[in-house]
């Protein structure tokens, strides 16, 4: 079902600064699966082929529903199947629709991309039979294709690349290939909307074929940028594929449907008049504490935990010191601005904080706290628990310099994490 959850817009940037991208960002996506699907050797269509109890399909384009700017999705259906798709697929999401795919992928491309609103500025293709993908691959290549115009996931070549030339019983060495620099080329694929547009019309006036956007952008000399994906985002072409893809999504579903974080935070206090914030709230009377932000300590080491649990690093490698952006920004932009990243793949399950320092005492506030940062990260009350603990005078912080606070959180992965894995062979 549809996420009724609304994601805000993020901070404007600079171009080709800034780890997030601009509010005015709207993203289409473009999902290619209208293919007869040849080489898989079966009597039906391999998008339609299940894993856990969905559609390839179905798999290849929940990624992309709810990711953060993304305004539409248009599935290209294969002739005939029309209604199939529409049934299968349209219940998912209001943001998706089906369309009749081309004879080939650029005029598919075409109709998809002629099916998408004018506003949309970015446009995400991605493959209908390569299930695997993340969503958090996808928002980074959202970012550096706003920054460079073009961007697509890929992984470096680490195999010896041979070159072969007929033989006497079948094909012989003709040489080695370097595979320095080398990368092997994968979907989703991101492109500015007037790039695409260009390389389109420049590929239909030559006739030109393809066999993915980015080697259509050379054409108009634009270079993609590479993000680095994972070898597990495969593209299923053959029942071997299929069966490939069975076993990783089964043991990505068992292996990481929970995770857990834990994070931490210490500041001293200032001397300067800067308010107390402490769980995105107000403290009167107290003195404010010292840092390149509002100092939340509270804030800060649950935006940590999360940032933690879905292995995306740490609060000052998203929010560096040194870039001023960030400078006196409240714990509540910072908060939201982390969970955008996290809820690409995760939600949020419950999160246990606590407040170490003499001062202030907590529990006048703690309803209020729990319920501010349940608000700001759209949860039901209940899943935020807020306690106070002093040092019994001991240390820095029995001695009232500063205040410290410890996070640990719980997230589950989104999506049908808890179906079963079907036998090899499974057609049903």
């Amino acid at each position: 079902m549809e996420n009724s959850k609304k994601a805000s817009a993020p901070r404007e940037g600079a171009k080709g600064k800034g780890y997030f991208p601009a509010a005015s960002i709207k993203v289409g996506v473009i999902i290619a699966a209208a293919g007869s699907g040849e080489r898989f050797g079966k009597g039906t269509l391999k998008q339609l082929s299940p894993i856990l109890g969905e559609p390839i399909v179905a798999h290849s384009t929940l990624i992309f529903v709810d990711l953060p700017f993304v305004e539409k999705i248009v599935v290209l259906a294969p002739e005939g199947s029309l209604e199939l798709f529409k049934g299968l697929l349209s219940p998912m999401s209001s943001k998706i629709e089906i369309r009749p795919g081309g004879t080939t992928r650029g005029k598919s491309v075409l109709l998809g991309l002629n099916a998408l609103p004018e506003e949309i500025n970015l446009i995400l293709i991605h493959d209908g039979v390569r299930p695997l993908a993340e969503a958090q691959l996808a928002y980074e290549l959202i970012v550096r294709a706003q920054m460079e115009g073009a961007a697509i996931a890929a992984v470096p070549v680490f195999d010896t690349l041979k070159r072969s030339i007929p033989g006497p019983r079948g094909p012989i060495i003709e040489g080695t290939v370097s595979r320095e620099g080398m990368w092997r080329a994968q979907t989703p694929q991101c492109f500015q909307r007037e790039l695409l547009v260009k390389a389109l019309k420049g590929a239909i006036e030559q006739d030109l074929s393809y066999t993915d956007e980015a080697s259509l952008m050379e054409t108009i000399g634009v270079k993609a940028a590479l993000v680095k994906s994972s070898q597990s985002n495969i593209k299923i072409t053959t029942p071997e594929d299929l069966e490939l893809a069975r076993a990783l999504m089964g043991q990505r579903a068992s292996a990481q449907a929970l995770r857990v974080g834990e994070g931490w935070d210490f500041h001293s206090f200032s001397n300067d008049a800067r308010p107390l914030m402490l769980g995105c709230v107000h403290f009167p009377g107290y003195p404010g504490l010292s840092g390149h932000s509002d100092a939340d300590v509270l804030t800060h080491a649950l935006i940590d935990a999360l940032l933690g649990a879905a292995a995306l690093g740490d609060i000052g490698q998203i929010f560096p010191a040194t870039d001023p952006t960030w400078r006196g920004a409240a714990g509540e932009l910072l908060l939201k601005e982390a969970y955008k990243l996290v809820s690409c793949d995760w939600e949020l399950v419950n999160a246990d904080l606590t407040l170490i320092g003499e001062k202030p005492i907590i529990s006048p506030m703690r309803p209020l706290m729990e319920e501010k940062l349940c608000q700001i990260l759209e949860l039901t009350k209940g899943t935020i628990n807020i306690k106070g603990k002093t040092t019994e005078k001991m240390g820095f912080l029995g001695r009232g310099e500063g205040l410290a606070a410890s996070a640990i959180v719980l997230i589950k992965k989104k999506g049908k994490a808890s179906a079963p894995l079907e036998p090899p062979g499974s057609n049903s």
